[in-house]
Formats: structure tokens, sequence, C-alpha cells
């Protein structure tokens, strides 16, 4: 199969039926990913629905050079509407999965429709089935891969949503091969709209490009270049997290307050901080560097795997919302992962609602009787799953972000919610 050949299959949750189309009318004009998405829902998805309606288009785009081995050809663009803004909403994934669909013969997958009860999509080598999956109700994410797994073969790629999807939280995201967050946007509340808990993929066609020989000069070219960069030399010791500091002056400190976060708190989440909690490494198909960080952290529930984290992650919980002890920002990256939640926007709506505690602006009566202080990791961590699984009157008033939250709650907290047109901020 050439690098440009491919289908497209289009999937219809409330009948489930699936019709192909040939890739080649689209790469001319959109090489692939995003833009091939895009196309289609501009062209094609109706206007004026809600974007949980069943007519709303759900699309799934692989890289054009996904399924070869090129330096980092291995990313997914998930598209659909934005429950944020009701506009355009976009996230992107790196992990596996894009390189078993490229190599299972697909370059997008269109999904409409809503399933009658929750179910998943199977892939195998391009034929398309739809599985009722009952069973798999409010999975985490990493349940959710294990029971895939022991059902089709362990050699599917998955991506999945967590609780936070099915309960339609506007921060529910989708997680790629067990840890690779595409975040932003709400996509995994557009899964969540459609009951679909996830979409399994093997492929084993082989890809091939014109000029073999002129690829893989081209590919060790950027090898090379890859190991002499000084910075990715850092990721591969590291992980992503590998800056030589967690911030410079500027930072989203206590809810974008403007104030500098003390240097106290800095030297307590530097790289070297986290990195006595670091076991081991993967790497996505293609990929050199191998900055898929992987720590291990003992916690009072048993030993928790931690992957992936990114330099969002000290962002979000160590200067955003203060918390200064490493395990406790790997927990909560680990709880956001499980859960299926989307940490910049998590993060955010639980900063909003301290700054509000604070300030005066909301009670104990609203915080379901918690004192919301910063830093404290083990109260972030509960309101982490509080928002999952929209527990309580707090948990649900945090679920749809804090411009949501804000009109609902009135008395100048719209001031303290950082947004644009209604998508919480991360930077």
């Amino acid at each position: 199969m050439h690098v440009l050949e491919g289908q497209i299959v289009r999937l219809d949750l409330s009948n489930g039926k699936s019709v192909y189309e040939d890739f080649k009318q689209y790469y001319k004009m959109f090489l692939g990913g995003r833009g091939v998405n895009q196309y289609i829902l501009l062209n094609e998805n109706p206007i004026g629905n809600s974007c949980f309606d069943p007519s709303n288009l759900l699309v799934i785009g692989a890289g054009l050079l996904c399924g070869t081995d090129a330096p980092g050809a291995s990313r997914i663009s998930i598209d659909s509407r934005n429950p944020f803004t009701e506009g355009i909403g976009s996230a992107n994934a790196g992990g596996d999965f894009g390189y078993a669909m490229k190599k299972s013969g697909l370059t997008n997958i269109v999904v409409k429709g809503r399933a009658e009860e929750l179910s998943y999509i199977v892939i195998d080598d391009g034929c398309a089935r739809i599985v009722k999956s009952p069973e798999l109700r409010f999975k985490t994410v990493s349940e959710t891969n294990k029971l895939i797994k022991e059902s089709e073969g362990e050699d599917f790629e998955v991506l999945c949503i967590g609780p936070a999807g099915e309960n339609i939280v506007y921060s529910a995201c989708v997680i790629v091969s067990g840890s690779r967050s595409a975040s932003r946007c709400g996509q995994g509340a557009i899964f969540g709209s459609k009951n679909l808990k996830a979409i399994a993929v093997r492929g084993t066609k082989t890809i091939d490009v014109v000029d073999r020989d002129g690829f893989d000069k081209a590919k060790e070219s950027c090898i090379e270049a890859l190991y002499e960069d000084e910075f990715n030399r850092r990721r591969m010791k590291y992980g992503v997290y590998c800056y030589m500091e967690p911030w410079g002056v500027e930072s989203p400190y206590h809810n974008f307050s403007g104030e500098v976060p003390p240097e106290a708190l800095k030297e307590k989440l530097m790289p070297d901080e986290f990195y006595k909690f670091k076991v081991g490494n993967k790497t996505c198909k293609g990929c050199p560097i191998g900055c898929w960080a992987i720590h291990e952290v003992i916690d009072k529930e048993g030993d928790l795997t931690v992957e992936a984290i990114q330099g969002n992650t000290i962002h979000n919980f160590g200067a955003k919302l203060g918390i200064s002890e490493p395990k406790k920002v790997l927990k909560a990256h680990y709880l956001c992962n499980e859960y299926g939640l989307d940490e910049d926007v998590t993060s955010n709506v639980i900063a909003w609602a301290i700054d509000c505690y604070q300030k005066g602006l909301i009670n104990n009566k609203i915080t379901d009787g918690q004192k919301l202080v910063w830093g404290d990791g083990d109260l972030i961590n509960n309101i982490i799953e509080q928002i999952a699984y929209r527990k309580g009157e707090f948990g649900d008033l945090l679920s749809e972000g804090c411009l949501r939250a804000s009109k609902k709650i009135g008395r100048g907290s719209e001031a303290l919610c950082v947004n644009v047109n209604g998508n919480d901020l991360f930077e």
C-alpha cells in the first residue's frame, strides 16, 4: 500500500452501517490528518445542531506519514465541535494508534449517530464493526484498555474515554495508547454523547514510499539531527518535562494572579525531583527520542504507574494550583489520565473555584463542605474525581468549565474565570 493511498470509513452508530471512500480525492487539497478532518466537518456537519446531537460528526485522522518509520510520524487528530464554544474543536495525540490505523488501510474515520447502548468500534485491517459493551460502563482508561485487549487481542491499539466522557464532562478528553492525551476542546464528551467508549485498531499492511533510498537517507539525517540537539538529549533522560526550570517569570500561578511563584515552590518541582520517581521510557512508533516517561509512586491506595507527564502538568498542578509535592502532582496527572480528563481545563476550573473561595465569592455550602486552599494535593485530587463523576453539586458545577460555573454563581466570579470564548485557558 502506497503512503498516499488508503480509505476513509464512515460509520453510523445509530444503524450500525459503514461505508468506505477513497482517500485520493482529499490528499491533493490536504495532506491528511486535521486538514481532511476539518474539510469534512466544514462541508458536511449540520449547522445549528448541538455538538451533542447524534447528527454531529466526529472525525479521526492519521498524519500522512503514519505507518512509515519517519521520525515522529505517529500522531492523530480528533476533530468535531467544541462543547465549550460550539465552534471548531480539535485535539491531537501521539502514541501508536495512528501507526496501526494507517497500516490497517485507513486514513480517516468518520463517526455519526448515537449507539443505543455503550459500544466500541473495532477496525481489523480496515474492516470495521461495532461491538456493544455495557460491561465497560464507567471503567477507567486502564480498565478499558485491558478488557478490550483481552477480548480482541493484545496487538490492537486502543483510544478510549474514561468516566468523564461518559458523564459528558466538558473537559473530557480521549486517551490514546493508554496514556497519550488528546486534550482540549472536549472531544471525550463528544465520544460520550455518542455512547462510544473506544476504538480499537489493528493493521498489518506495509506502507510503501516512492523513493525508499531517498526516504531512508532523509530519515537518518533527521534522526542524527535529533540526537545532536541538547534539548532532545534532556528529553531522552527526563521525558517531556525536561526544562532547565519549571517556569520563567510568567506562569499561571494561583489562577493567573500575576504574582511570581515563590522560588521555594520552583525548587521543589525541578525535573530532577521528578527524575527520582522515573523508572523507564516508552516511545511512539518511529520516534527515536523516547520522551514518554514512566514514573512510579507509592500511594496510600497502592503503587501507581504514571505515564507521559508533560510540561503542562507542572504548570497546571504546580504553579496554577500550588501543589509542591512531586508525588501529588504525579497523582493528579494519573487521575486525569485514568478518568479521561484534560488536565489543562480541569486545573483551570479548580483554580477558579479556589480563587472564588479565597475571595469569599463561594462558601462551604457550594463546595459540599470542602475548605478550598491552594496547594492541598489531596483536596485537589479529590475534586478531580468529583468532576469526572459529576459527584455532588460541586462536582457537577465544575464539570462544564469555569465560564458556565461562574454564570451560575454570579457575584463577580466571572472576572476570575480565565477563558477564550468559554474554553478555559492553559497559558
